[in-house]
C-alpha cells in the first residue's frame, strides 16, 4: 500500500496528496455548499423533515422556510428551546429558566393553543408532543401533562428520582435512581416493572421491545454487564458481561460498547445480543464519538488522535481515515449517507500586543469550532466550514445551518 502525506490548504480548501514516491493532486475547485444567508443575533435550534428552521433570538422563536428564507412564524417566548412533533403539526417551546413556562402552538398557523406554568424540574417531552414529564427529587414525584389541554394525567411515586426518559415509540417512561429502575405505562400510569439494582442506567430500545440495563457488578474482576429485559413481561432475554470500564451507547438496532482503557469498541445486536463487530483503533488515544450511518453500512469515531475513522460496518474494516489539525470531537452522516460532518475545537491563539520588543499585553482568543465535510465513499475532503457550532443538515442533504455569532444558511451546489 502506496503512504501519502496529507497537506490542508485551509484559505482555497484544496486536499493536496503526496505519495512518497511521486505526486498526485487532488483538490476541490469550488465549495460543495455556499452561503446563502446570515441571520445575525440568532441561534439555530431544530431542522425537521419539511425543511422547516426553527431559530431563537432573545425574545422570539422563529420559524423560516429554509428554501426561501421566509419567515413564515414569530413565536413570542424569551430565552426558549423547542421542539417540533413527529408528524410535523405541533411545535413546543419550553423556559430555558424559572419560572418554567411551556407552549404549544400549532406549527402551520403560529396559533397558540396551550400554555403551562409548571413549578418542579422540566423532563423530557414525548416525540409526539402530546406529553410532558417533571419531576420532583425532594418530593419524590413524577408528573405526567398532556401537552394539548395542560391537564395533570398522571402522578408516579419514585423517591430520590434522578433522571427520568420516554421510550422512542412514547409508550413508556423509565425513572432512575441510585437504586431502582421503575417502568410505567404513559398512558395509564401504571408501574410495569421495578428493578433493584444499585449504580446502574438503562435505555429502552427504539421499537420498545426491551430495556437495556447497564452497570458493574461489585466483585474482585469489576466485570462490566449489559442486561436486556422484555418490556412487556419483564423476563430477562440476554446478559452480556465484558471486564473493564465502559461506556455504553445505542443506535436503532445495536448496541455500542466502547472499553476506555484498551480503546476496543463492540457492536451488538440489540435483539439478540449477539456480538457483531470489533473494531481495534491501535491507539490509545480515547475516543469521543462513535456514529452508525442511516444504512447500517458503515461507522465512523472520532478521537483526540485528530483523526476521524470509517469503518465498514460488514466487515469491521476501516475504509478512510480522515486527518485533522486538532482533536476530533464529534460527527454528523447525512441521512442520505453521502457526506460526514467532522467537528473540532482549535486552540485558543495567545494575542500579543508589543512595544519595543516588550510584551505589554497577553490574552487568549475563544475557541472555535471548526467543521470538515467529507465524501463519505471516497474520505475526500469536500469542504472546511470555519468558526461553526449547531449543525443542522436537511434530510434531503441540500441544506447546512451552523451557529456562532448567527444562524448561517447554506446551500448544495449541483455537483
Amino acid at each position: 500500500m502506496q503512504r501519502k502525506i496529507f497537506l490542508w490548504i485551509l484559505t482555497t480548501t484544496f486536499l493536496i496528496s503526496l505519495p512518497i514516491f511521486g505526486i498526485a493532486k487532488q483538490e476541490t475547485k469550488k465549495p460543495i455548499y455556499n452561503k446563502l444567508w446570515v441571520l445575525s443575533d440568532t441561534i439555530p435550534l431544530l431542522l425537521n423533515s419539511s425543511n422547516k428552521l426553527v431559530i431563537r433570538d432573545q425574545n422570539f422563536i422563529k420559524i423560516l422556510d429554509i428554501n426561501s428564507g421566509k419567515v413564515l412564524h414569530s413565536l413570542k417566548h424569551k430565552d426558549a428551546n423547542a421542539q417540533i412533533s413527529t408528524d410535523n403539526q405541533f411545535i413546543t417551546t419550553m423556559s430555558c429558566f424559572l419560572p418554567y413556562i411551556v407552549k404549544t402552538w400549532d406549527l402551520n398557523t403560529g396559533k397558540l393553543l396551550n400554555t403551562l406554568k409548571l413549578k418542579d424540574c422540566l423532563g423530557p417531552i414525548s416525540s409526539n408532543n402530546k406529553f410532558i414529564i417533571t419531576h420532583c427529587y425532594t418530593a419524590g414525584n413524577v408528573k405526567i401533562w398532556n401537552l394539548r389541554t395542560g391537564k395533570l394525567l398522571h402522578v408516579l411515586e419514585h423517591y430520590n428520582n434522578n433522571e427520568v426518559k420516554i421510550s422512542p415509540n412514547n409508550k413508556f417512561i423509565i425513572t432512575e435512581s441510585n437504586r431502582t429502575i421503575k417502568i410505567w405505562d404513559i398512558t395509564t400510569g401504571r408501574l410495569l416493572h421495578c428493578f433493584n439494582l444499585l449504580d446502574t442506567s438503562s435505555q429502552i430500545s427504539y421499537d420498545g421491545r426491551f430495556i437495556v440495563i447497564e452497570g458493574y457488578l461489585k466483585s474482585p474482576s469489576f466485570e462490566y454487564f449489559i442486561k436486556a429485559v422484555d418490556i412487556n413481561t419483564g423476563q430477562l432475554v440476554y446478559d452480556i458481561r465484558d471486564k473493564g470500564f465502559i461506556k455504553t451507547s445505542f443506535e436503532s438496532k445495536y448496541i455500542i460498547s466502547h472499553n476506555v482503557i484498551s480503546n476496543i469498541v463492540k457492536i451488538w445486536d440489540i435483539n439478540a445480543g449477539k456480538l457483531l463487530r470489533v473494531l481495534n483503533p491501535l491507539n490509545n488515544h480515547p475516543i469521543t464519538s462513535i456514529t452508525i450511518s442511516p444504512d447500517h453500512k458503515f461507522i465512523v469515531t472520532t478521537s483526540k488522535d485528530k483523526t476521524a475513522k470509517v469503518w465498514d460496518m460488514n466487515t469491521g474494516k476501516l475504509l478512510h481515515i480522515l486527518p485533522h489539525n486538532q482533536k476530533v470531537y464529534g460527527t454528523l452522516i447525512s441521512t442520505d449517507n453521502k457526506f460526514i460532518i467532522t467537528y473540532s475545537h482549535d486552540y485558543p491563539k495567545f494575542i500579543t500586543t508589543k512595544k519595543d520588543t516588550k510584551l505589554i499585553e497577553g490574552y487568549f482568543e475563544s475557541t472555535v469550532i471548526n467543521s470538515k465535510i467529507w465524501d463519505a465513499k471516497t474520505g475526500r475532503l469536500l469542504q472546511i466550514l470555519d468558526n461553526t457550532s449547531g449543525i443542522l443538515i436537511s434530510n434531503d442533504s441540500k441544506f447546512i445551518v451552523t451557529g456562532n455569532k448567527g444562524t448561517k444558511i447554506w446551500k448544495l451546489n449541483n455537483v
